[in-house]
């Protein structure tokens, strides 16, 4: 995908190459969704965390301890936001959870998810190294969705996106769209994540 303006000037936008090779070639095309991934850490989760900072309704280096339940667990009690931001909280990088989520519905999976997180030990000090975790945001998606009240992907799409002009897609699971992204399965899985599809505007 290329795109190339000058100031409002969309001077070139094209598409090259193939969204999928399996089972069968698929040239890319403009309207190809990607699966933005991890980006969503930088790109939704950490602006979600600040604005609650911002709003003095979240201290960055609140901890667990006192945040208190349903995110508190024996030995993470000096976890901090900051910490779980700075993928300094000690916690693993990953887990291959997914092996053991069976219940049958995405919010089942997901309240499952989030207490496998919550009893995973850790494997350093909070505060000693920096290891990227993807365990940490999985806990600063639930405190955002605990203190808003509302899911991740409503509040970005409402506060960020829009604002933005962006264009979010939210999950391909479900919506229909699958047969225009790039392919999302990795490991013979489907990601869990509920924000992670946007298709961009030029504009």
């Amino acid at each position: 995908m290329l795109l190339v303006a000058r100031g409002d000037e969309v001077l070139i936008h094209r598409a090259y190459g193939f969204a999928a090779l399996v089972p069968h070639e698929r040239p890319m095309s403009l309207d190809t969704v990607f699966d933005l991934a991890s980006l969503t850490k930088p790109l939704a989760t950490t602006p979600a965390v600040m604005a609650l900072v911002a709003e003095g309704r979240l201290g960055l280096d609140q901890t667990f301890q006192e945040l208190g339940e349903p995110f508190l667990y024996p030995g993470k009690e000096t976890v901090s936001i900051r910490q779980l931001l700075a993928h300094t909280s000690g916690l693993p990088a990953y887990q291959p959870y997914y092996q053991r989520l069976v219940e049958p519905t995405l919010a089942d999976r997901k309240r499952s998810l989030r207490q496998m997180v919550r009893r995973e030990p850790l494997e350093n000090l909070p505060g000693t190294i920096t290891l990227y975790s993807d365990l940490g945001f999985i806990y600063l998606e639930w405190i955002v969705e605990t203190l808003r009240g509302q899911d991740l992907h409503g509040w970005t799409r409402e506060n960020l996106y829009q604002p933005l002009g962006w264009i979010p897609w939210g999950s391909a699971l479900g919506q229909g769209i699958e047969r225009r992204s790039r392919p999302l399965r990795r490991h013979g899985r489907l990601p869990l994540a509920q924000e992670s599809i946007v298709r961009g505007s030029p504009r």
